[in-house]
């Protein structure tokens, strides 16, 4: 997969994504894919598409903006549950944070669900810390 000329270090990926942090604004990050490869492409044209329909929402990634080369969101830099708990452990976060952020979770899934969108894709890696550990 060639990056995208606009984006620097790669800060996450799945089977057929990358995401890159913005060269320009680095509290921005582009989600991108193989041009050829069109299971991929319809991916994230089917993420778009749900993204619109859901909407703002505070326990939800916003979609900043499309480009040309992928989607544009808000970068996380403290990254996913799971990154973060590889950074912590063996120290566990406090109870008080593990269950505010259990709650919030279970909000934002209720939120999509209630949107009538079906996410088949819940997992640690899936769930992003904003700047303020929300």
């Amino acid at each position: 997969m060639s990056r995208p000329s606009i984006v620097g270090e790669v800060v996450g990926y799945g089977i057929d994504s990358r995401v890159a942090i913005l060269r320009e604004d680095g509290t921005r990050v582009l989600k991108y894919c193989f041009p050829d490869n069109d299971d991929a492409v319809r991916n994230l044209e089917q993420e778009k598409m749900i993204l619109e329909i859901l909407g703002h929402h505070p326990l939800i990634t916003h979609l900043h903006s499309i480009s040309e080369q992928g989607l544009i969101f808000e970068y996380y830099p403290h990254g996913s549950l799971r990154d973060y708990y590889k950074k912590t452990l063996p120290t566990l976060p406090l109870l008080n944070d593990r269950v505010h952020w259990c709650r919030q979770t279970v909000e934002g899934f209720a939120y999509v669900h209630s949107k009538n969108i079906l996410n088949k894709d819940i997992s640690a890696r899936n769930v992003l810390f904003a700047s303020d550990l929300t």
